[in-house]
C-alpha cells in the first residue's frame, strides 16, 4: 500500500474514533437527568443520529476500499494481458526463426536430390554404353575399354554418410561443464525417489524436495541451451547467422529470469504445490520452444559443415542415416560423420 493511501485511511480512522467519543460524551451527559435541557428520548435519539451517520462513514470506507480493489484488480489483469501480448510476439518471432531454417534446410535437401538424380542418370548412362560396347565386342566384363573417339567413362559415384544425432554432440561437449551440472541433478532426483520408496523420508518432504529438484533440473538444462547459444554467437563460424541468435538470445530472457525466481521461491519453501506446477508447466513449454529452435539453428550447421566435407573429399552425395539408410556396403559407402564434427569444431 502506498503512503498517500496509509495516510488516507488513518485520517478516516481518527475521524471515526473522534465520532465514537462524542457518542460516549452524549451517553455520559445523559445521566445528569434533570440538570440537561435535553429528554431522555431526545439524547437517545441523537445518539441514534450519531450511529447512523458513523455507519454512513463505515459504508464510504468500504466503497473506498472496494474501489480500490477493483482498481488494483484491473491494473493486474492489464499487466497479465501486456504479458501475454508479449509472449505471443516473441513466440511469433522464435517460429519465424524457426520457419528460416527450415526453408534453409529444404533448399539444400532439393540441391542433394537433384545431385542424386544427375548421379543415378550418369551411372545409366553408363550401363548403356557398356552395354553397346559388349554387344559390339569390343570390351569383356573386368576389363578397361581402350579409350577412343566417342564419350569417356563416367567415374563410379562417391557416396557418403552422415549421422547428424553423433555430429549433435560437438555441441553438448562445448559446455560439458553446464551439461554434468544437469547429470548431477538428476542423480539428486534419483536418490530422493530411492530414500522416499525405501521410506527413509515422509511424502511431505518427499513432495517439497522432488519440486525443489526438478526446477533445478530444468534450471540446469536452460543454462545449457543459453550457454550454447552465448558460444555460437561469440564464434566466428557462426557470423551467418549471429543476428538471429543474438535475437533468439534476447527474447529467452525472461524465461532465464522466471526460472531464477521459481527456484529461489522453491528453495523457500513458501510455495503453494499448484502454484508451483502453474509456474513449472509455464517455464517447461518457453523451454521446449528455445531448445526446438536451438536444435534448428545447430542442424541447419550440421548440413553446412557435411556440404563442405563432401565438396572437400569429391562426394557426389551424402545420406543421412537416420530413417534413409537400411543397408551400406562399407567398403563403398564411407561414414563422414568424424570429418564433420572436426569441421563443426572449427566453426566453434
Amino acid at each position: 500500500m502506498s503512503t498517500t493511501k496509509r495516510v488516507g485511511l488513518l485520517k478516516i480512522a481518527g475521524s471515526i474514533i473522534v465520532l465514537v467519543a462524542v457518542g460516549c460524551l452524549l451517553v455520559a451527559s445523559g445521566d445528569t437527568g434533570s440538570e440537561q435541557d435535553l429528554t431522555l428520548e431526545e439524547q437517545i435519539a441523537s445518539c441514534q443520529t450519531q450511529l447512523a451517520s458513523l455507519e454512513q462513514l463505515l459504508e464510504e470506507i468500504r466503497q473506498t476500499n472496494l474501489a480500490q480493489w477493483a482498481d488494483l484488480q484491473s491494473r493486474i489483469e492489464q499487466m497479465r494481458i501486456d504479458h501475454l501480448c508479449q509472449a505471443t510476439a516473441v513466440e511469433s518471432r522464435f517460429n519465424q526463426t524457426a520457419e528460416d531454417y527450415l526453408a534453409r534446410i529444404a533448399e539444400l535437401e532439393l540441391q542433394l536430390s537433384g545431385v542424386r538424380e544427375e548421379c543415378l542418370q550418369e551411372v545409366t548412362n553408363l550401363e548403356t554404353q557398356l552395354g553397346e560396347l559388349h554387344a559390339a565386342g569390343l570390351a569383356t566384363p573386368g576389363e578397361q575399354a581402350v579409350e577412343g573417339p566417342g564419350p569417356k567413362p563416367t567415374p563410379a559415384l562417391k557416396i557418403a554418410y552422415l549421422n547428424t544425432e553423433d555430429a549433435f554432440s560437438v555441441f553438448t561437449d562445448a559446455v560439458s561443464d553446464l551439461r554434468h551440472k544437469a547429470i548431477d541433478k538428476q542423480m539428486e532426483i534419483t536418490k530422493l525417489q530411492q530414500d522416499f520408496m525405501a521410506g527413509r523420508i515422509s511424502k511431505d518432504e518427499y513432495q517439497n524436495s522432488s519440486n525443489r529438484l526438478q526446477a533445478e533440473l530444468l534450471q540446469a538444462q536452460l543454462n545449457i541451451d543459453i550457454g550454447t547459444i552465448d558460444r555460437m554467437i561469440a564464434s566466428p563460424g557462426f557470423g551467418d547467422m549471429r543476428s538471429d541468435l543474438q535475437r533468439l538470445r534476447d527474447e529467452s530472457q525472461p524465461v532465464v529470469d522466471e526460472m531464477k525466481n521459481l527456484v529461489t521461491t522453491m528453495r523457500t519453501g513458501v510455495v503453494d504445490t499448484q502454484e508451483f506446477q502453474n509456474r513449472y508447466t509455464q517455464v517447461k513449454d518457453a523451454f521446449t520452444q528455445l531448445d526446438q529452435l536451438l536444435t534448428q539453428a545447430a542442424t541447419a550447421k550440421i548440413v553446412q559443415a557435411a556440404n563442405t566435407v563432401a565438396f572437400n573429399e569429391g562426394y557426389d552425395l551424402v545420406l543421412h542415416v537416420k530413417n534413409v539408410i537400411i543397408y551400406r556396403n562399407t567398403e563403398q559407402i564411407i561414414d563422414i560423420t568424424d570429418l564433420v564434427k572436426r569441421e563443426l569444431e572449427l566453426y566453434l
